[in-house]
């Protein structure tokens, strides 16, 4: 559920970050967004194995049709469906970045 068309949070509704402790990729330092690397380090920091990152991670990586369909046939105004879906997809190209 995408709810930065109803309230003020941080990308992916993390104020805060994703940890206290977390070291932050090059990209969430400059930009201020966690990418992907981030999100694996935040997995390896609360003990989850390279092979259950992966598994749980990938599903968003990639643009999922279900959440274009539902977007279609919800009953947003075709504004508020567009902002959505930019939103979306900026949140999924900034899950796909990669650090250097």
């Amino acid at each position: 559920m995408n709810t930065s068309l109803h309230t003020h949070d941080e990308d992916f509704a993390l104020e805060g970050g994703l940890s206290d402790t977390l070291e932050k990729s090059d990209i969430y330092e400059q930009k201020g967004h966690p990418c992907r690397e981030d999100f694996i380090s935040f997995g390896k920091e609360i003990g989850l194995t390279d092979k259950i990152i992966e598994k749980r991670l990938s599903p968003f990586l990639k643009e999922q049709l279900g959440v274009l369909e539902l977007i279609s046939r919800s009953f947003l105004e075709e504004k508020q469906k567009r902002m959505y879906l930019s939103s979306y997809r900026e949140r999924l190209y900034r899950l796909q970045r990669i650090s250097k």
